[in-house]
């Protein structure tokens, strides 16, 4: 009986040192979980001087970098003391690193330099009554929208575009920069084609890549080259008119969601 005994305790001593070390092997290891992507307070993302983006911090030892325009590898790329001081136009990418966590994805902010301001916009298609931004002038108020599709910045459409813009004297523009939101679930898509025209003969037609990323919420823009003295300008911008096969809405039209349209 004794001898049972002992062999009973020894079992249950073994597969209770079993147990815990499979549990044991079951937690992650702190290496292995990667920090979430920095929040970085930005105030505009429209310089007219300059502007200030700081590093949300609420993490012991956690350090923050940037780099601007893809410029430099982050390895190398400037360390956030504080606040990063923003003159000129660009691309920021913030990524956090913490000695006990892999390094986050990159926080990307796109800064944009204040240009020229219309006298006046006047629109021959009209924005959706849900999503009419702030009124007729929404993009030409200098003021970008976030990722959320209710943000009062952004103006919606479902149709194409119009607008004729006008200048109070002949300016030289170098480009034209329209901002727009996507966010395929939504059925928030980039434009597919935008066409100018001005000075009574000159048109500019350009065609943006189909999207191809069904997950992707992001805030993107074209920047489209002009180069000439001009008074008064007309922008056609057209909506998706054919959803992809893979969207759940597939065959029908998109919406075009626009916050900004910046002549320098």
């Amino acid at each position: 009986m004794k001898n049972f005994m002992g062999i009973l305790i020894a079992c249950l001593i073994f597969f209770s040192c079993t147990e815990k070390k499979t549990e044991t092997t079951n937690y992650v290891q702190e290496g292995e979980i990667q920090l979430a992507k920095p929040r970085i307070a930005v105030s505009s993302t429209i310089i007219d001087s300059f502007v200030t983006m700081k590093p949300e911090i609420r993490m012991e030892n956690l350090s923050v970098f940037y780099e601007v325009d893809g410029k430099k590898g982050m390895e190398s790329s400037s360390k956030v003391q504080t606040t990063v001081i923003a003159e000129e136009a660009g691309t920021f990418n913030f990524r956090g690193y913490h000695p006990d966590w892999k390094p986050s994805e990159a926080t990307e902010i796109r800064l944009y330099k204040k240009g020229f301001i219309p006298d006046k916009i006047t629109w021959q298609t009209q924005a959706s009554d849900t999503y009419k931004g702030q009124g007729e002038t929404t993009l030409i108020n200098n003021k970008k929208a976030s990722l959320k599709f209710r943000d009062v910045e952004w103006t919606g459409f479902d149709t194409i575009a119009k607008a004729t813009v006008s200048f109070p004297k002949k300016t030289y523009i170098k480009s034209l920069t329209i901002g727009y939101l996507i966010d395929p679930k939504s059925w928030i898509f980039p434009p597919e084609e935008i066409t100018l025209y001005f000075n009574d003969k000159d048109s500019i037609n350009l065609k943006i890549p189909a999207l191809t990323l069904q997950e992707i919420i992001k805030l993107d823009d074209v920047k489209i080259p002009i180069e000439k003295e001009i008074n008064t300008l007309i922008v056609h911008v057209k909506n998706v008119q054919k959803l992809p096969d893979w969207h759940a809405g597939k065959g029908l039209k998109a919406w075009l969601f626009m916050d900004e349209w910046i002549f320098n």
